[in-house]
């Protein structure tokens, strides 16, 4: 699939999966940053054909630099594509956002895995352990990540601002 084809789908998903709408220009306006924002958040996408994905303490700076300046929560959401050509999203918030005490609460049988990889600078994050969700940390921050079916529906209630 093309790029910006594939790109395109995964910010009209990531808008309705968040009850958001989709940037104009998908953010290459100054004044109207990121892919997605809603009333509480300001999401940049990602997505790959890849079976993998590599967060980059980069993009994570730069989502969470354009979300403070407008009084948002800043989100990475990211898709990548399993062997078998199924693709899986991902959404990546900073840990100080989210009540882990909420979190910890959580069945392990309301909890998805994950069997694909995803790198941090260059090291492998494996599985989202029994919580549903991996700690990750980076440049000194510390982030959740997990499926976006999780995050809405169970992450998302504990997001404070």
């Amino acid at each position: 699939m093309e790029k910006k084809i594939l790109s395109k789908k995964h910010e009209k998903f990531v808008a309705e999966k968040l009850d958001g709408k989709l940037q104009m220009a998908s953010g290459a306006i100054w004044f109207a940053k990121a892919d997605v924002y809603t009333d509480k958040y300001l999401t940049e996408c990602k997505a790959t054909e890849k079976d993998y994905y590599t967060l980059k303490t980069a993009i994570l700076d730069k989502i969470e630099s354009e979300a403070l300046k407008v009084g948002k929560i800043p989100l990475l959401c990211f898709r990548l594509k399993d062997k078998w050509g199924n693709f899986h999203d991902y959404v990546c918030v900073n840990r100080c956002y989210v009540d882990v005490c909420v979190l910890a609460h959580y069945d392990s049988s309301l909890c998805y895995s994950l069997n694909r990889s995803i790198k941090i600078n260059g090291e492998e994050l494996r599985g989202l352990g029994s919580s549903g969700f991996a700690d990750v940390t980076t440049n000194n921050n510390e982030y959740v990540v997990c499926e976006i079916d999780f995050f809405v529906d169970y992450v998302e209630a504990s997001v404070k601002w």
